[in-house]
């Protein structure tokens, strides 16, 4: 009788068993992305780069969902173009400022002039200076509904091309050339704490 018992407890724990534990989905799986399989310059984004071909200003465009392949490919030169544009402002902002940091001890009403000239200047200057941008890559993504552009201006033509601005006096042509390379080292700097990191 105790065999039959034990017995039958033991079958009953063995039907009863460990319940089943419900260890909610399994890994989730990641979403195709369009930047699968990119090269690093559509990472990296936009910025003030130095490298292989020397410092240079970089714009990163993009355009998606347009059918026309054609019409994409120029938005998204576009884009990159106005990448390289605003860029180019916020580089121009730092030389003005650098430019005032080095008249602000003498005459403040000449300081003041002197700062309002250069600014205008400047701005002139910067659009001049996106005529020469160019377009020097493109990439697809690979599930072709995004094209991305890279846009480059040449750094050492910027400063080359600053001697033709003819609005600047002497002084000022002088600190901003001098000053050129600094401001382009701080904006390097900001980049690169802006890169995500990888």
């Amino acid at each position: 009788m105790k065999k039959l018992i034990l017995c039958g407890v033991i079958g009953l724990m063995a039907a009863c068993g460990p319940a089943h534990v419900d260890n909610g989905p399994g890994p989730a799986t990641r979403q195709p992305s369009v930047y699968d399989g990119s090269p690093d310059w559509v990472r990296k984004g936009s910025g003030a780069f130095g490298g292989e071909r020397g410092k240079s200003f970089f714009g990163v465009g993009q355009a998606s969902k347009i059918q026309n392949a054609g019409l994409r490919r120029t938005a998204a030169d576009a884009q990159a173009r106005t990448e390289i544009a605003k860029i180019m402002n916020t580089y121009a902002a730092s030389l003005v400022k650098m430019y005032n940091e080095s008249v602000s001890n003498g005459d403040p009403n000449t300081a003041a002039q002197e700062s309002q000239m250069v600014t205008s200047a400047m701005k002139n200057f910067t659009q001049a200076q996106l005529q020469g941008v160019e377009i020097i890559d493109h990439w697809i993504s690979n599930d072709g509904s995004t094209e991305f552009a890279l846009a480059q201006l040449d750094f050492s033509q910027f400063k080359q091309d600053a001697d033709k601005v003819k609005q600047l006096n002497d002084r000022a042509r002088e600190v901003i050339k001098a000053r050129a390379d600094e401001a382009f080292g701080e904006m390097e700097k900001e980049e690169a704490k802006r890169a995500p990191q990888q």
